[in-house]
């Protein structure tokens, strides 16, 4: 996850802050999406037989985020 993506989650809109009180808590790990891979395949291990590709959006941060840059 981008750091901003990871600090509008946190403070903009506290989804993060949210999670982290429900079912023992949030456990967050970077997935390594940068410029250089637009895609990455990971697995949770509490969620065993599933399998989660993370792709990067080509689109602005959502207007609630502190990072987007003023209109």
């Amino acid at each position: 996850m981008h750091p901003n993506a990871h600090s509008d989650l946190t403070s903009g809109f506290p989804l993060f802050n949210m999670l982290s009180h429900w079912n023992g808590g949030l456990q967050w790990r970077a997935l390594g999406l940068d410029e250089t891979a637009s895609t990455i395949d990971f697995d949770v291990p509490s969620c065993e037989g599933l399998h989660f590709t993370a792709f990067a959006l080509a689109s602005n941060a959502p207007l609630f985020a502190p990072s987007r840059p003023a209109l």
